[in-house]
């Protein structure tokens, strides 16, 4: 699960997340149904944040789930050693996850259209992604993985800790709280009936 799987499992996580992000806002806008949502006596930060809570269940179901189904999978096909690892290793990709969707709900009021908002979403993740396999092909490059929140969790380390380092975590729930609070502010300046 520390290889390929756990490589798989973040990047799809932080997909959904980023892309559920960034869809809050832009995809109303798009699909028009933002006229009528906007229209009714509800402010837009309890509208916006209403999103945020619906996006971050949303992504903390599909973690509980997946932790889950990855145990079940491993203790029917063989013996589960250290659950607390198998834990630890999809609660990291959750938090990096969460990190991802700081930034879509930063960008979110940015978009009117939601193909664009996608594309970009998808480019984003992708692009970390790419930045920490090329900081891991040589000394010479391995500063490129400062740029990537793919390189936050060391799953030696999280096996070998048994518990989530600190700083990294309170790194990615510091972005995902600034994200909202610059995406709630964005959204608050923005013009939505042009």
């Amino acid at each position: 699960m520390g290889s390929e799987p756990y490589v798989f499992y973040v990047l799809l996580l932080s997909i959904f997340g980023i892309l559920q992000a960034l869809g809050s806002i832009s995809k109303e806008l798009d699909q028009r149904t933002g006229e009528f949502l906007f229209s009714q006596p509800v402010s837009r930060p309890r509208i916006f944040l209403s999103k945020v809570l619906s996006g971050l269940t949303q992504l903390t179901v599909l973690f509980l789930l997946s932790a889950l189904v990855a145990w079940l999978a491993g203790h029917l096909a063989a013996e589960v050693t250290n659950p607390t690892g198998l834990f630890l290793l999809f609660a990291a990709g959750y938090l990096i996850a969460i990190g991802f969707s700081g930034i879509g709900y930063l960008l979110t009021p940015l978009f009117n259209a939601s193909r664009s908002a996608t594309a970009l979403g998808i480019g984003i993740v992708l692009g970390s992604f790419v930045l920490d396999a090329f900081s891991k092909v040589s000394d010479k490059v391995n500063w490129l993985g400062y740029f990537s929140l793919f390189q936050l969790y060391d799953v030696h380390g999280l096996l070998a800790a048994k518990r989530l380092p600190l700083w990294p975590s309170l790194f990615v729930c510091i972005l995902f709280v600034l994200g909202v609070g610059a995406g709630l502010w964005l959204f608050r300046q923005k013009d939505i009936l042009h």
